[in-house]
């Protein structure tokens, strides 16, 4: 009897220690995986924080101080989950304080007084330093789960141990006995082997899915560079091409190739813009536009298209719509170009109507509908419920006679339905087709007059005075041959100095023989790739030379990650000459750039600007006119006012209306710079004396007003 007892006494005892054993290996389970989030929750903070300092998205900041109160939570669970031994407990206070340390400026956030403020502070996160301190907790708290998955293996053998104890003293009291403890022992270790290989197979996921998503960002990334490098070298040297003398057979030719190269980068995008939707990269953002000007700039946009087809063209804005909004303006641009180039695509004779008018309003926000409408071929009924299909076409032919990969219309439905909109088409064969999507947007709060607007293509090269760049010597890191022959081509062009690199080894030797006042570097080249050449620049030859990134990579992100590197600026290839050459002229530090360029750009009114943008359309020039000398004059007084009572909301807000009238008539206007100063401006004592100095300058603009 008192050997069963003992037995039963035994038995209970190394139950127990079985069940300690278990419930140690579920808690350390518990923290490796809190461990796991922690790791990722410092990732967010910089990764969040380096957007939040470009954009000063205050949705940002919230979610910057919701990851912070989530990291300090998982940190307390830790400490109150395991008995720690020694090691671990010197390992969690050094983490913990690692934590502190990096969260430490976020704390100071609440005393700062203003959002540049508190990007000074946040920037500090994403500074060299910063990025070492999460390195730090990273390498940190991957030690802390090493040893805890040690103690967890350790847990285990004891386990086994303690379960083979069970079994021999349970054989003693019988088979039923034994039976139940060999049950229950083997249903614990299986679990927690089962929950040990669970928590093993995720890990191992996560880190296939996360190269797997690197893998695909990189092959998106190397397929734009190596397709758009060649596109870039036909289009740029067919427009070189074009302002030489041609025959009317040729110049035919060569517009057809220009045509071709631009359907080619047509394609790309799309396919680009379809991966970047499938891998959730799409971003989408909310700034203030204006919706008149967004309007006015589709209209000239297709002037010329519309002309060469002899079609009639009608855009029409409901005076019901709010002007100031708040969206995405790129996107919803992206989507009326798709709409309104398949319209001209698809029509041979009539016309294209495109309008927008309000669905309904609620506080700040409102849903606005937009129908693109035109007089085509149409489409069959059988056909419109899958023309939002990728690669599908209203007809088999429609490829071979007008082209197309038939995406176009697939991203316009994912672009609309990822805002939370919905898009529809209506069609009769033979009769037209109308397009009609309705998309929310934020109503901006303002009292200020809405100015007529007016932007010019993109694609027009503005009129240059070769003096702007003459002394400018210019160094060029590219190593594709093409590119290289093309720059040197527009380079020369301009009167401009250059010396090229192949290799960013080779720029950083030219740079530290020679003198240079600009650097273009190619993002993708051998031996050295243009990130690491412009961080040596920095680092190791302690330069500030402006340093403006060329790239065929257009995926999100890209310019962030350049100016990271310490880039100045960016431009994408195919190269725009009218950006490339702004680009020059805005950094260059020679004094002919900007004397030469104010002594040849009006101060005001630029006829010839007006006359490229409007093709000689002399009546509307007088329109244009006669409207910015009677609103400009007005403008000026309120800024005035502004600057008088020193109301620095209304100085910024006055200035940036003001940059956008004086722009319709004159886009190289010097005064255009102390505006975008001015719509910069810093409230404090010392700063208001700059304001008053940029003030009279532009007040004195009234003198250069016609009678």
């Amino acid at each position: 009897m008192m050997a069963i007892l003992f037995a039963q006494y035994e038995s209970q005892k190394s139950i127990r220690l079985l069940k300690s054993e278990n419930l140690q290996a579920f808690k350390i389970i518990q923290v490796n995986n809190i461990m796991g989030d922690i790791i990722n929750e410092v990732y967010m903070i910089d990764e969040v924080t380096g957007k939040y300092v470009v954009s000063n998205n205050i949705d940002l900041y919230q979610h910057i101080q919701d990851t912070v109160s989530q990291l300090q939570k998982d940190v307390q669970k830790i400490q109150e989950l395991v008995y720690f031994s020694e090691n671990n407990k010197t390992a969690i206070s050094a983490l913990t304080r690692l934590i502190d340390r990096k969260i430490e400026p976020l704390k100071r956030i609440t005393s700062a007084s203003d959002k540049s403020e508190k990007q000074v502070i946040l920037s500090q996160l994403t500074t060299k330093d910063g990025l070492k301190l999460t390195d730090s907790i990273y390498l940190s708290a991957l030690t802390i789960q090493y040893e805890l998955e040690k103690n967890l293996e350790k847990s285990i053998k004891e386990n086994e141990v303690l379960s083979t104890r069970v079994l021999f003293i349970s054989w003693v009291l019988g088979c039923t006995s034994i039976l139940a403890i060999v049950i229950l022992a083997s249903i614990i270790i299986q679990r927690l082997l089962r929950n040990y290989n669970l928590i093993k197979d995720l890990h191992l996921a996560k880190m296939q899915i996360e190269q797997q998503s690197l893998v695909k960002e990189q092959f998106l990334a190397n397929m734009s560079h190596e397709i758009r490098t060649p596109i870039n070298s036909v289009i740029g040297f067919t427009n070189l091409l074009q302002k030489t003398e041609l025959r009317d057979d040729q110049q035919q030719f060569v517009n057809l190739i220009k045509t071709a190269g631009q359907n080619l980068l047509g394609i790309v995008n799309d396919i680009l813009d379809i991966s970047k939707i499938e891998a959730g990269m799409l971003h989408f953002d909310k700034n203030p536009f204006n919706m008149k000007e967004c309007c006015y700039t589709m209209e000239m946009m297709y002037y010329h298209q519309f002309s060469e087809k002899k079609l009639s063209s009608n855009f029409s804005l409901s005076p019901d719509v709010p002007l100031n909004l708040i969206g995405d303006k790129e996107r919803l641009a992206q989507i009326l170009n798709n709409l309104i180039n398949n319209a001209i695509k698809f029509t041979k004779e009539g016309g294209v109507s495109v309008s927008a008018e309000l669905v309904s309003k609620n506080g700040q926000k409102a849903r606005i509908r937009f129908s693109v409408a035109d007089t085509g071929i149409g489409i069959m009924p059988e056909k419109l419920g899958k023309i939002f299909d990728r690669f599908e076409q209203a007809e088999n032919d429609t490829t071979r006679n007008y082209g197309g990969t038939g995406l176009g219309l697939s991203i316009v439905k994912s672009l609309i339905d990822l805002q939370g909109g919905s898009i529809f088409a209506e069609s009769e064969p033979g009769k037209g087709t109308q397009f009609i999507f309705e998309l929310d947007f934020g109503i901006e709060e303002t009292n200020e007059l809405n100015s007529f607007i007016s932007a010019a293509p993109q694609n027009l090269i503005p009129s240059k005075n070769h003096m702007a760049l003459e002394n400018v010597r210019i160094l060029v890191a590219e190593d594709n041959k093409m590119n290289q022959m093309l720059l040197r081509f527009v380079l020369e062009q301009w009167k401009v100095r250059y010396d090229f690199a192949g290799t960013g080894q080779e720029a950083l030797d030219n740079l530290k023989k020679g003198q240079y006042d600009i650097v273009l570097m190619d993002i993708q080249m051998p031996v050295m790739d243009g990130y690491t050449a412009t961080e040596m620049i920095r680092s190791d030859l302690q330069s500030n030379i402006p340093v403006i990134a060329m790239t065929a990579n257009v995926l999100p992100g890209e310019k962030e990650k350049c100016k990271k590197a310490g880039m100045n600026d960016y431009i994408s290839k195919p190269l725009n000459e009218s950006i490339l050459y702004d680009l020059l002229v805005s950094y260059s530090k020679s004094e002919n750039s900007t004397d030469a360029l104010e002594q040849s750009t009006p101060l005001l009114i630029d006829k010839q600007y007006l006359h490229r943008i409007f093709s000689g359309n002399e009546e509307f020039i007088k329109e244009i006119i006669e409207q910015f000398l009677l609103q400009f004059p007005k403008e000026i007084t309120e800024l005035e006012h502004g600057v008088k009572n020193r109301d620095i909301n209304k100085v910024r807000q006055q200035s940036h209306h003001m940059k956008t009238t004086l722009s319709t008539v004159n886009n190289k206007s010097p005064l255009l710079d102390h505006l975008a100063d001015l719509e910069m401006a810093e409230d404090n004592s010392s700063y208001w004396d700059v304001i008053q100095h940029k003030m009279n300058i532009i007040s004195a603009s009234r003198s250069e007003m016609p009678a």
